[in-house]
């Protein structure tokens, strides 16, 4: 919600009336994905990820997920690029937990990675067995709900 409510802002003080990112992170196979992310209908960047490292293309070849990737993204792309690369960046991070066993957690790892990771936290952030949806062979179905909201023109 934290990153939702920064590009909320961002486009409102570039006074943009409506903004949209979709984004693909498959399935990794040995570690390995393709993340895609097109904004406003536009593809502007696909990125090959190898656990948590772009391989390619440059110039992203080389720049982990992880450490450093906003400070570097700041230094060498255009203000929009950095937002979109660091969307991505973001659900590609977030997309390991697809090929996790979840449902075999009982609580949230204690890792400080995150709000329900804390240390005081994570052991009363107990797993909602069965609650994990896999739209991984139907992809339409994922905004089928929201697709009112999301045609919305102002």
């Amino acid at each position: 919600m934290l990153e939702l409510s920064g590009l909320a802002a961002a486009a409102a003080s570039r006074a943009l009336p409506r903004r949209r990112y979709d984004i693909e992170v498959p399935l990794r196979i040995e570690g390995r994905t393709y993340a895609t992310l097109d904004r406003d209908g536009i593809r502007l960047l696909a990125w090959d990820i190898q656990d948590l490292d772009i391989v390619g293309p440059p110039p992203y070849e080389g720049i982990g997920l992880r450490q450093g990737m906003a400070r570097w993204a700041f230094a060498h792309l255009t203000e929009d690029m950095a937002e979109a690369a660091l969307v991505l960046r973001r659900c590609a991070v977030i997309s390991m937990g697809k090929n996790r066993p979840l449902d075999a957690q009982r609580h949230a790892r204690t890792t400080g990675a995150c709000y329900a990771q804390q240390p005081g936290r994570a052991p009363l952030a107990l797993r909602q067995v069965g609650s994990t949806w896999n739209f991984t062979w139907q992809p339409g179905q994922l905004c089928r709900d929201d697709q009112e909201w999301l045609a919305f023109k102002a």
